[in-house]
């Protein structure tokens, strides 16, 4: 089961704490509350998945969804904390070279 917190940050940006494991069941889920959580002001979001336990195919496509979303508003996404088994699966659907990966927020927030 999947837990989501967001919390906004600055004039156009916004952390979201993603918790638990992330699987097919979490898909449609975690793309309404990160579509939500960008909202019309949001160009900015950075994802921390410290927490994450399990993250499945579309777990990482829900959030490559929400990039392709901001990049088109002229935004980006960022992960932070990747887990080494999320950065495995990055590395194996080559997403690795999609989304922007950070050791923390403040230093994804400083170069989103």
């Amino acid at each position: 089961m999947m837990n989501f917190t967001v919390a906004k940050v600055g004039k156009d940006a916004a952390v979201a704490e993603l918790d638990g494991r992330i699987d097919i069941m979490d898909y449609h889920d975690l793309r309404q509350q990160l579509g939500s959580a960008i909202g019309a002001e949001v160009r900015r979001l950075v994802v921390n998945v410290a927490a994450v336990k399990f993250i499945d195919n579309s777990g990482l496509n829900a959030l490559r969804d929400c990039l392709h979303t901001l990049r088109r508003q002229g935004g980006n996404l960022a992960l932070v904390q990747v887990s080494h088994q999320t950065e495995m699966k990055l590395k194996l659907l080559q997403l690795d070279h999609v989304f922007p990966v950070y050791q923390d927020v403040p230093t994804a927030l400083q170069w989103l």
